[in-house]
């Protein structure tokens, strides 16, 4: 990837609000790494799966789906916040 490139995907992510972002270490990522580790505003997360990745970057949206449930009884019926996915 050229550095220029790298340098506007950084800044996409950056201005669409974008700061939690979960990866797998690879070499495809090395231009964009290093832009992300170096700005403060992102949380970065190496994960060993794209599975576990998914987990990890959707916890605010498992929350929210378990407190929006609270209180309402679980049977067979419901859909489960990780089948959302």
């Amino acid at each position: 990837m050229k550095a220029e490139l790298a340098h506007r995907t950084v800044a996409g992510l950056k201005e669409a609000g974008i700061n939690f972002v979960s990866y797998i270490p690879e070499t495809r990522l090395s231009e964009i790494l290093p832009l992300m580790k170096a700005d403060e505003s992102f949380t970065l997360v190496p994960v060993a799966s794209e599975a576990e990745a998914v987990g990890i970057t959707a916890w605010p949206v498992r929350k929210f789906a378990e407190v929006a449930n609270a209180g309402f009884p679980r049977n067979g019926n419901h859909c489960s916040p990780n089948a959302m996915l």
